[in-house]
């Protein structure tokens, strides 16, 4: 029988712990034994049953389907099952019963318990009576008690019960008692955390500076922990200090950051080697000691970086971290988090300083640990594609850093660059497939986006920094990466002609300028004009355009143009402007070349027809400029070579022709320069009204067509597309979200 609450609470106050424990574990066997047996019966009753029921179904359900009765037989089974159902309901019907009756009638739960404790009292002599015999001798008042006076404590109990917290039977009463209504465990303080003042910290700082003192080290290390958990309200059983004065964890971090190292590398000096790395020699007694204090320590540097907003603090914490780094080296769950860590705040912090501090960092480490780089070079390019997502007038100054500072780590090493830019490249390349093969309708947004084409960008610097002709003739030797050079040109192609409409004119010309600036550095020539010609039968030239109010578009920043620029006359004019920027951009990186007549016949004769048929004028005089510039050169390359006595098959020679000519004052080369002066006016002027609306509260125009997609539109692949904010103009919004519905071509 069970006993009551009251009873157990007698037992455990009066009951002597001296009870013979044989005899309890023997009664405890008992009860298993008998607990066992008594499962044994039941499953074989509930298996006879079982099997009786199945031979009863297997009878009704004979004919059923013939004589129409299916409907009766699943009732049967239903109603069946519902009455095993209620047959087991009255236990647990019967406790909350009790319960409920409990709380209501107080004084007759008491006697109650009082009765159920006689009882079983009075059954103690039969079932044990050794047991009883004990009791009878030891604490005759035991088998003759009077449960009235506890009624005072029950009464408590059941004013706490009154006051709408059930009783929970997991607990024991005395647990309950110790609790204060109103009081949680966040409130009560600990009473064993040494709270930090500004005294301990300056003795700590005292017996690290004259001692250099390892135990004073392991306690620094242990309260920076304790005060960087408890900012994270992370609970920890081994906690120590605590800190509640800013300025005391100010100086305790300070005296962390600087001092800590300098004590260290007194007990367990550093040597150099010939490259100038710095690493511990030899096996150190101290360093093992040191583990666990140097793993905290680690870790307290992470979450530190991880929050930083103080340039003078990153600064500060970035150069311990490069000090400590050696030490660290053997933890290698502690060194990943802290590369990615500092490659997030090279790529997210808006401060130029704190992003120079991190790539210095970056840098040196790769430098100096061989066995980092490729740790490094993961880092920065996940932390690049990750964090592309927006590009605009305010972020793309931050990208094209992120770009040009990764790709001077990965020509440190040129094997592992290649190794790591071919599975890069060839994922570009899976993406571009998947687009080609999945005839969808948004099969395309897994590359039309920001993050694919700085991806692409990016593999072209990288090329150029290491392919560079400059570099391989000092070299003696051509790069491994060249060899990735044909891969990337046909991925960026077949980017540009995934979808040749003319809402997608901006990534084409982003793209053509990378194509320009990769075959510029490597030597490589790369069939660019056709990408461009190819735009003369598009509508945006052919049709006559419409006025339009909006401000002029800047291809730089955009990859997309809202549909609210189709068909205008100032997207026109864009277009035009960045057609015969880049005729004159590709033919500048041949102005030079022995074969330049041959090259530009074919452009002249295309331009010249199209000037014909164009009623554009405007545009029909920019292109006939360029024609003559073009003629002007193919006239000076003439008269070089004819002077020259060697012939096309001498490689050599021809590499050599009018080398230490200046560009600039070849008749092409004088009109790009002025070209390109005119373009960084206009620019100019387009991005200071940009940030003068951006200052002003509003949205910049120029961030109309920034990004590749709706917001709403997240995850469909591996690269993220950008969340592009819109103009609030409803009718802006309306034409963008009529973007989606994007033909194949024109």
């Amino acid at each position: 029988m069970a006993l009551g609450k009251s009873t157990k609470k007698f037992q455990k106050n009066h009951l002597k712990r001296t009870i013979d424990q044989r005899k309890a574990e023997q009664s405890y066997k008992k009860k298993v034994l008998h607990g066992k047996e008594k499962k044994k019966e039941d499953r074989y009753v509930d298996e006879e049953a079982e099997e009786e029921k199945k031979k009863k179904r297997a009878e009704n359900s004979k004919g059923i389907f013939e004589n129409g009765e299916a409907e009766s037989y699943f009732e049967q089974d239903v109603n069946e099952d519902l009455e095993i159902l209620k047959s087991k309901e009255p236990t647990s019907d019967k406790t909350s019963s009790e319960k409920k009756e409990k709380k209501k009638n107080p004084k007759k739960s008491i006697s109650k318990d009082q009765d159920d404790m006689k009882e079983s009292l009075g059954s103690l002599k039969d079932t044990d009576p050794e047991f009883y015999k004990y009791l009878k001798e030891n604490d005759e008042g035991l088998l003759d008690f009077d449960l009235k006076n506890l009624e005072s404590d029950d009464e408590g109990d059941e004013e706490e019960d009154s006051s709408g917290v059930e009783e929970n039977d997991d607990y024991s009463e005395d647990e309950g008692d110790e609790v204060d209504e109103g009081y949680s465990d966040d409130d009560i303080p600990d009473a064993n955390l040494q709270e930090i003042t500004v005294a301990d910290v300056e003795k700590w700082k005292k017996d690290l500076v004259s001692n250099n003192s390892l135990s004073t080290l392991k306690e620094v290390i242990q309260a920076l922990k304790d005060a960087i958990d408890s900012s994270s309200n992370v609970e920890s059983s081994k906690a120590k200090y605590v800190i509640s004065d800013p300025n005391v964890f100010n100086g305790l971090l300070r005296l962390s950051l600087v001092q800590i190292p300098e004590t260290i590398q007194h007990h367990i000096p550093l040597s150099t080697s010939s490259s100038g790395a710095k690493h511990i020699s030899g096996e150190n007694k101290k360093l093992a000691a040191l583990s666990a204090p140097l793993k905290n320590l680690a870790n307290c540097l992470v979450t530190i970086l991880s929050d930083v907003t103080d340039k003078a603090v990153a600064g500060l914490v970035l150069k311990s971290l490069s000090e400590m780094l050696p030490y660290f080296l053997t933890f290698g769950k502690q060194i990943k988090a802290q590369i990615d860590v500092v490659a997030k705040l090279w790529g997210t912090t808006e401060d130029d300083e704190t992003r120079l501090y991190a790539f210095a960092f970056l840098k040196t480490t790769a430098e100096n640990h061989s066995v980092l780089l490729e740790p490094i070079l993961k880092a920065t390019y996940s932390s690049l594609i990750k964090y592309s997502k927006q590009s605009n007038i305010h972020t793309m100054g931050g990208i094209n850093f992120q770009k040009n500072s990764a790709a001077t780590l990965y020509g440190l090493d040129g094997n592992l660059s290649y190794r790591l830019g071919f599975q890069y490249i060839r994922q570009l390349a899976v993406h571009l497939r998947s687009s080609l093969t999945n005839k969808t309708p948004d099969s395309y947004k897994i590359v039309y986006n920001w993050q694919y084409v700085h991806s692409l960008d990016f593999w072209a610097r990288v090329l150029s920094y290491e392919c560079d002709i400059s570099k391989t003739a000092l070299r003696g030797s051509v790069s491994p990466l060249q060899e990735l050079i044909y891969p990337l040109v046909q991925v960026t192609l077949g980017t540009i002609r995934l979808i040749p409409t003319a809402q997608y004119f901006p990534l084409r010309f982003y793209l053509i300028r990378s194509l320009i600036g990769l075959s510029q550095t490597t030597g490589v020539y790369i069939p660019i004009v056709p990408l461009i010609t190819e735009i003369f039968n598009s509508t945006v030239i052919t049709k006559s355009p419409k006025g339009s109010s909006l401000k002029a578009l800047d291809f730089e920043y955009n990859i997309r143009a809202s549909k609210s620029y189709l068909g205008t006359k100032i997207y026109q004019e864009g277009v035009c402007d960045q057609i015969t920027d880049l005729l004159g951009e590709f033919f500048a990186l041949h102005c030079k070349s022995i074969a330049f007549p041959e090259l530009a016949i074919p452009v002249i004769i295309t331009l010249r027809r199209f000037t014909k048929r164009s009623k554009n004028g405007k545009f029909n005089k920019q292109l006939l400029r360029l024609v003559e510039r073009l003629e002007e050169n193919s006239k000076f390359i003439q008269q070089k070579r004819n002077h020259v006595n060697f012939g096309p098959r001498n490689r050599a020679e021809v590499a050599v022709f009018l080398k230490d000519y200046a560009w600039e004052k070849t008749p092409i080369g004088n009109y790009v320069t002025v070209q390109r002066q005119v373009r960084e006016e206009r620019i100019k002027l387009l991005r200071e009204a940009a940030l003068e609306e951006s200052n002003n509260g509003k949205k910049p125009a120029t961030d109309l067509a920034v990004g590749s997609f709706e917001s709403d539109e997240e995850g469909d692949d591996a690269h993220d597309r950008s969340d592009v904010e819109y103009s609030s103009d409803e009718e802006v919004e309306d034409e963008e979200k009529e973007d989606d519905d994007v033909e194949m071509s024109d």
